[in-house]
């Protein structure tokens, strides 16, 4: 028994005091790193926050820089050096009708391909703006009341088996570097001088594939490009976004048969969904640019 007491029990009790010992040991250095590892990933995610402010703000600039470097036409009295000379005629809407369910025809006489049926005014239009516009076209405004055809089109309706169809959109056929001029003829109805006053909007593409809206481009009074989502812009060069405004006069006419009213309700519905819903994508777009989560493209070094 003096041996155990004696012997067992002091290296018994050794033993487990070493065990408690390196227990707590354990412990206090699993409590260190794990303290050390939430610290450093404190430390991380506040060092990622901060980059990706950073990262946010230098967006935010480079797109302010971006924006003041955009194309930008202006009109301009100097008619030197033209580049391009695009001729467009404005016809109003006159007796639509409905061809099929989604297909409308107004009812355009051939006084039209007569030279005295016409009135014409010119604009100059230079780029004013430090990008090149690769792509361009002329939009009638919504619920404008009028249609846009290039004169070689209209022209080509004499020897054409559809004619008389909607068209709200005119292709600039040229790219447009800085300080480069354009000439728009416009021609409208003798019949129709109201239309001498009515007003185009500018869409572009720059060369660094950014997308910008101009209103009013032919007014007296500038208006400043602005930055537009790609989305839009296709949109409106599809011809997809005043047509259903057509529509919805004719889903309203008396004098349209109900069969086709039954007909049209459905696609109106559809496209005022599809133009409500770009509505929405276009004012998140701008919201983004501006708050740096959406870049900006360029391709060159900015000014």
């Amino acid at each position: 028994m003096d041996i155990v007491y004696n012997v067992v029990v002091p290296i018994f009790t050794s033993l487990l005091g070493g065990l408690i010992a390196g227990l707590f040991t354990f412990l206090g250095v699993k409590m260190t790193l794990s303290h050390e590892r939430k610290t450093h990933e404190t430390d991380l995610k506040i060092k990622q926050a901060e980059q990706h402010k950073q990262e946010i703000e230098k967006t935010i600039e480079r797109n302010k820089r971006i924006i003041l470097t955009r194309p930008e036409m202006t009109i301009t009295k100097n008619n030197k050096s033209i580049k391009y000379v695009e001729e467009i005629c404005l016809l109003p809407y006159i007796k639509p009708e409905l061809f099929d369910e989604k297909t409308i025809l107004f009812g355009y006489s051939e006084d039209i391909f007569k030279e005295d049926y016409w009135n014409k005014y010119e604009i100059v239009l230079q780029n004013t703006g430090k990008r090149t516009i690769v792509s361009a076209f002329l939009h009638i405004p919504y619920k404008s009341g009028f249609n846009i055809y290039g004169k070689i089109e209209l022209k080509s309706w004499q020897e054409a088996y559809f004619f008389n169809y909607y068209s709200d959109e005119n292709l600039i056929s040229t790219p447009i570097c800085p300080n480069e001029k354009i000439k728009i003829i416009i021609y409208f109805p003798k019949i129709a001088p109201a239309l001498e006053d009515k007003c185009l909007d500018f869409y572009c593409c720059d060369e660094d594939d950014n997308y910008w809206y101009q209103r009013n481009v032919n007014a007296n009074f500038k208006c400043e490009a602005e930055i537009t989502a790609p989305e839009t812009y296709r949109m409106h060069l599809q011809q997809d976004c005043n047509y259903w405004f057509i529509y919805d006069h004719f889903y309203y006419d008396k004098n349209v048969k109900k069969c086709f009213n039954k007909n049209i309700s459905s696609l109106l519905e559809e496209r005022k969904q599809k133009i409500w819903a770009n509505t929405d994508k276009q004012e998140k777009f701008i919201n983004a640019v501006n708050r740096g989560e959406i870049a900006l493209k360029y391709k060159l070094p900015l000014e």
